[in-house]
């Protein structure tokens, strides 16, 4: 198969016409009537303007999680148009950041106020990409990320390859398609002529529920969801269909690992991101969500290499580059290697381990401090259940450190409980001067815990950890 036919929902339903391309609450496409929508939609775009020029062009696409947004993405995968996926939660103002970067951009669908309802064309086909994916980093500005098909491709089937293809698979999509987690869930299962089951916003009965009725073989999720999942339902466990759980998109504590597999779930810690189309790295199926095993060994087609502590990827999945307000940029070096800015080590087994991601180190009183270091320690104070370190401005010293808090079932610690903790287990410059207790941790549309929402809407909020340390306050101990 061709990479153009393995995104192409017009070949899928030449290949298996009968078989469910999507599901969603009580509806259920086929391969088929999947295509025959896309049909339509696409004498629409042609209609509107869309793929009459010479070249390629942008079209804005607000991806609620929802059957027709499957429908017009096909449409667009069909007529090859550069698609910048937009997320339907974004204010407008982060519609228009967005967008600025990606100018001059068709607006087929009128969900994006303010673009051009015209424009010229974005590239030539040969180096176009087939979709605009903006990163939802936790802590900057976002990135435009260029994918092409050949990359999508590559990144469906070497997920596959890893997680075998069975003829009942069903992949739970409840991730923003605007993103490359929920993008995907689709590229793989339409790449595979396999199912998705929609689910249009993450909630833990809703997940369940669909999971059940619908045989759900695979899922994706995030640290926060699989929280809730549990949390919210304590007595929920899942039905023999579910194979494998892809957990990513930012650290698993050892706790929730445990607690999944004591529940049954089969969990496999992954690693990827936006500029790798998704999943690198991934646990192997059947083995039990073990920290010591890390993110698993490199998939298929895939290299990673470590080097100065920094997390480095090569493999036909990469992105091409980025555009940015200085203009486009490539994403790898000369040699096809993109350096990842996470850190992490590889074993002597072969398999990743992240120590750090984008985002992590903060700098205060001159001092670089690994915030992740940091909540794994407050994680471990009893009474806390997890922990978001994040930078607030500080006239002494920059900035300094604070952490948005959840207290578990027994309650919070003292404050006197949770210094002595930190004196214990960090340096001074390394501790808390402020804490919040929070019911949940601020998060992307994604559902990732950001540090950059924690210091926009937390700040506020802050208040000193009451108490003085053995060591005194020095740059980051307790305050009276």
């Amino acid at each position: 198969m061709s990479g153009r036919d393995a995104l192409s929902v017009l070949a899928a339903a030449r290949e298996a016409p009968d078989r469910i391309a999507v599901v969603s609450g009580e509806s259920t496409q086929s391969y088929d009537e999947l295509a025959g929508a896309t049909r339509n939609q696409i004498a629409r775009l042609r209609d509107a303007g869309i793929a009459r020029a010479e070249g390629v062009q942008r079209v804005a696409l607000t991806c609620a999680s929802e059957p027709e947004t499957l429908v017009r993405l096909s449409a667009l995968f069909e007529l090859g148009q550069a698609t910048v996926l937009l997320h339907d939660r974004w204010t407008a103002r982060e519609r228009d950041e967005a967008l600025s970067l990606v100018r001059p951009v068709l607006d087929p669908f009128g969900a994006a106020p303010g673009t051009p309802s015209a424009g010229a064309a974005a590239e030539a086909p040969g180096d176009a990409p087939l979709v605009i994916v903006f990163t939802s980093g936790t802590g900057g500005a976002q990135k435009a990320v260029l994918l092409q098909r050949d990359a999508l491709v590559a990144s469906a089937r070497a997920s596959w390859a890893h997680l075998g293809l069975r003829h009942d698979d069903r992949w739970l999509s409840c991730l923003p398609l605007a993103h490359v987690g929920g993008l995907s869930v689709f590229t793989r299962c339409l790449a595979a002529r396999r199912t998705v089951v929609l689910v249009p916003r993450f909630d833990a009965r809703s997940v369940a529920d669909a999971i059940e009725r619908h045989g759900v073989t695979l899922a994706s999720l995030v640290p926060t969801m699989l929280e809730r999942l549990l949390t919210e339902l304590p007595r929920w466990s899942p039905p023999r269909s579910l194979r494998a759980v892809l957990l990513g998109g930012a650290a698993a504590s050892p706790r929730l690992l445990r607690e999944a597999h004591r529940r049954g779930l089969a969990v496999l810690v992954t690693y990827g991101m936006t500029e790798t189309a998704s999943q690198v790295a991934t646990q192997e199926p059947g083995t039990p969500p073990d920290p010591a095993s890390g993110c698993g060994r490199p998939l298929p087609g895939v290299e990673i290499r470590v080097r100065g502590g920094v997390i480095e990827v090569r493999g036909r999945m990469l992105a091409d580059g980025y555009l940015t307000t200085d203009g486009p940029r490539p994403a790898a070096d000369r040699d096809g290697w993109l350096s990842t800015g996470d850190l992490g080590r590889i074993d002597d087994e072969g398999r990743l381990h992240v120590t750090g991601r984008r985002g992590d180190v903060l700098v205060t009183g001159g001092e670089n401090v690994s915030a992740a270091d940091v909540e794994r320690q407050l994680s471990r104070c009893p009474g806390i259940e997890r922990a978001l370190v994040f930078a607030v401005p500080d006239d002494d010293l920059g900035e300094r450190l604070a952490a948005a808090l959840v207290a578990d079932g027994s309650g919070p610690p003292s404050d006197e409980l949770l210094a002595r903790h930190l004196e214990d287990t960090l340096a001074a410059f390394k501790r808390p001067r402020s804490i919040v207790y929070v019911e949940r941790l601020p998060e992307t549309p994604t559902g990732k815990e950001s540090r950059l929402r924690a210091a926009a809407t937390l700040r506020g909020r802050l208040r000193p950890l009451q108490i003085e340390t053995r060591g005194g306050s020095g740059a980051g101990g307790a305050t009276r």
